[in-house]
Formats: structure tokens, sequence, C-alpha cells
């Protein structure tokens, strides 16, 4: 992969500086959604600009001027719809939230996409098609499953993060995950003429926009907060140790045996149920294992089944079985990564974040600077 590592670092903020945001916020209905009309005749040429309640102007197609971009450093090509910056906005409210700094957010995404899949270090807000999207970077995980610790994983196609996916259904009844931030470019290309929050970034030929699948990515990031896609079965019991314990069992073979072992020392393993019921995890569904599920809490789960592992070739199968699901595992995840461009990628990610917090640190220090040269003014 071709990363280049420049950055797109700007002190400039928005141009709001006087504006009290609590007094523009945009209401619900159209006739009322552009507020705060600029004075235009003093400039004929001069666009009309309206306020919105994220602190940074809109034209009269609701995309927002260009200093937000130069505030996220963003590209200045793209474009950014403030409906879809609302719908995020209503998203992160609806899990108790809100959007406080926008800039921050956008660069955060922006900075993630541009460090793993190279076509977001080209400065244009190209309109990609079907195939073009399917074959770009994916996703990635990280070390401990958080999103913003380091790269050690990309998937670098379609093909590969569905994989990764399946190899998930596998893995929950283990108790295990592999924690995936989606790049969520299938959802972009998916039905989109019912997807309302796409459509501005929509050509007509049905391509997307480089800043459409960075919105969608940021707005199916934050719905995933409430939707994790992991299996229901003892859901809670998934979370970043049962990522950080997968990764271990990748690098160690024997760690996987002594984790099957454990698994089944005091009582019967979910999984193990499953494979002694003949249920195929990857083809059933959801509601099918939850049944299954309810069966173990109430027939099996309290068996001793000690002397039944240490004497039943059954169970040796069991764990041969799996051992060669992990060893697929093993090579899907030597075949996904390059040592030297996860590095670029994870020194790009880490100085782009030093860069925004310099520029915005900037960026406050003027402001200070600004507001006491007005209160100073209004004196006089």
């Amino acid at each position: 992969m071709n990363i280049n590592t420049n950055n797109y670092t700007s002190t400039a903020l928005s141009a709001n500086l006087g504006t009290n945001f609590s007094e523009s916020k945009l209401l619900d209905k159209p006739q009322n959604a552009l507020l705060q009309n600029t004075n235009t005749s003093l400039t004929p040429n001069f666009k009309q600009t309206y306020a919105s309640e994220f602190g940074f102007r809109i034209n009269e197609q609701g995309i927002f001027e260009k200093e937000l971009n130069r505030a996220s450093n963003l590209p200045e090509s793209y474009e950014i719809n403030i409906k879809s910056v609302q719908s995020i906005n209503k998203e992160l409210m609806s899990q108790g939230k809100s959007l406080d700094e926008l800039p921050e957010l956008l660069n955060k995404y922006f900075n993630t996409l541009r460090a793993v899949e190279s076509e977001f270090n080209i400065d244009d807000n190209a309109n990609l098609n079907r195939s073009e999207i399917t074959q770009l970077v994916q996703g990635f995980s990280t070390r401990d499953g958080s999103f913003e610790d380091e790269i050690i994983r990309v998937y670098n196609n379609a093909k590969d993060l569905k994989q990764a996916k399946i190899d998930n259904k596998n893995l929950n009844t283990l108790g295990l995950h592999n924690k995936i931030t989606d790049f969520s470019f299938n959802t972009s290309i998916t039905n989109t003429a019912e997807n309302d929050f796409i459509k501005p970034y929509l050509t007509r030929n049905g391509e997307v926009s480089k800043s459409g699948l960075l919105m969608n990515f940021i707005y199916e990031d934050v719905k995933s907060t409430n939707n994790a896609n992991l299996l229901l079965v003892d859901a809670v019991s998934l979370n970043f140790n049962s990522h950080q314990d997968f990764y271990k069992m990748l690098d160690d073979e024997d760690a996987l045996q002594t984790f099957i072992n454990e698994s089944n020392k005091e009582s019967m393993s979910f999984d193990f149920f499953l494979y002694l019921n003949g249920v195929d995890k990857q083809s059933a569904s959801d509601e099918k294992l939850l049944v299954f599920y309810q069966r173990y809490l109430n027939q099996e789960k309290s068996a001793n089944i000690e002397e039944f592992v240490n004497s039943s070739s059954i169970y040796q199968l069991y764990a041969q079985i799996l051992r060669g699901q992990f060893q697929s595992m093993r090579n899907d995840f030597s075949t996904q990564n390059d040592a030297e461009v996860l590095a670029v990628a994870n020194e790009m990610r880490t100085s782009s974040v030093y860069n925004f917090a310099q520029s915005r640190q900037k960026q406050v220090d003027l402001n200070t600077i600004i507001k006491a040269y007005k209160s100073v003014m209004g004196e006089f």
C-alpha cells in the first residue's frame, strides 16, 4: 500500500467567532432551517450563507463552508452535508451524548481512513463506483480492541471482511470475539434508493463521493455502540478481554488447547453443546442459537463432564476441529498484514492526532486574544 504521509494541517477555524451557538440552532421545519442571512449588499458576487447549530456556516444547499474543512484538517474538496451531521448528532443524543466538537469528530475518522486506505491520501472528492469501493480496505482491528489503539490487522477488501465476520460467529459461542472497526463501505452501496443518509453523496450513476464514505463510516460506527452485532448469547461477556484472548490464541496454539480444556473442565461449554447436538454455527440463525442456549442453560451447563472429556473420542475430534478453524484464522491474519505498512499507518495516526491538537490549541489561543481585543475595544 502506498501511503502518503502528508498532513492536512491548518490553523484556521470557523469565522463565527462572535456567534452565540445556543441562539442559532436549526429547526426541523424546512422553512425555518436556514437562519441569519449574510448581508450581500456590499459584495454583489458574495454567496449567501447561514448559521448552523454546529458553529459553522452552510450554503443554500446545506453544504458546510470550507472553514469546517480547514478546522477539521479535511481536504477542501470534501463537501459535508449538514443533514449527515444532524443524523450523527441524533444518534449520539439517543445514547445520552452530544456532538460538542464537530472538527474533532471529523478529524478522528478521516485520519483513520487516510492512515489505512491510500485512496484517502489523494486530495480530491472523487466519486467511486461499486467495484472500486469493494476493493478498498474495509476496516481494521487494534491490539486491545478499542478504536484508538495500535492497529494490528487490516481487512484488505470486502471478501476479507466478510470472512472475519463469519469467523466471529464461530468465536462468539466460545466466549471469544474479534472486535472489528468496519468502515461500513458496503452500507453506502446497498439499497441506495432507500438510504436517506447516503443520498446527498450519490451521483446519478450510483457512485459515492469520498466525503460520503467518510460520513457514512462515522454514522455507522456511532450506531454500532447500540448494535454491536454480537451474538446475543452471553453478549455481556464478549468484551475487550474476549478480543485480546482471541489474538493470544492466534499467536499460541497451546493457549488455544488450554482454553478449550478449561472451558469444559467443570461443566460443558455452550460451544461443545452445539457440537454434540449437530448444530452448524455458521448457518444457524441467531434465533436458533438462542433456543439452543436456553436448552443448554436448563439441561447441560451444570453437568460434570470431566470423565467424558478425558475418555471420549468425540471430545478429541471436537478439539481437533477447533484447532483447524484457528489455523485457518491464523493464515488469514498473516496474509492480511504487512508489518511495515502497519507501522506507517500507526505513525500517521499518531502524528495526525498531535498535529490536530496543536492546531486546535493555537486557535483557542487566537480566540482568547480576539475576545480580549473585542472586550477592550468595546470600552471605547
